[in-house]
């Protein structure tokens, strides 16, 4: 499967987050199988390209869920501030990421 096919696989979990559930991609299996290769892609390849992983592309795609909501706020805040969208919602974006090698 290339990296393309595996994200397409995990797209609706990217989605979620973006809708405020908690979400985790694991990768498991055998020393040298391409665990780390599957989450990040080539080094050389993470702003762009064939080969990018599962979250260099998930980034990308939650933080454009994310845009046209922000995009749509009625009052734009200071940092810390809540921001008022334009059906009268605050917005309130946090993300936490964690990437974690587990080694036995």
């Amino acid at each position: 499967a290339t990296q393309s096919d595996i994200f397409v696989a995990v797209r609706d979990v990217i989605h979620g987050a973006a809708t405020g559930r908690n979400c985790t991609l694991l990768t498991y299996g055998q020393t040298g199988s391409g665990k780390t290769f599957t989450m990040t892609g080539d080094a050389s390849a993470l702003s762009h390209g064939k080969q990018r992983g599962l979250i260099p592309r998930s980034l990308e795609a939650l933080f454009r869920c994310m845009r046209p909501q922000a995009e749509n706020t009625v009052a734009r805040a200071e940092v810390g501030e809540s921001m008022t969208s334009s059906s009268g919602q605050d917005l309130d974006f946090r993300i936490y990421i964690s990437f974690i090698e587990i080694y036995c």
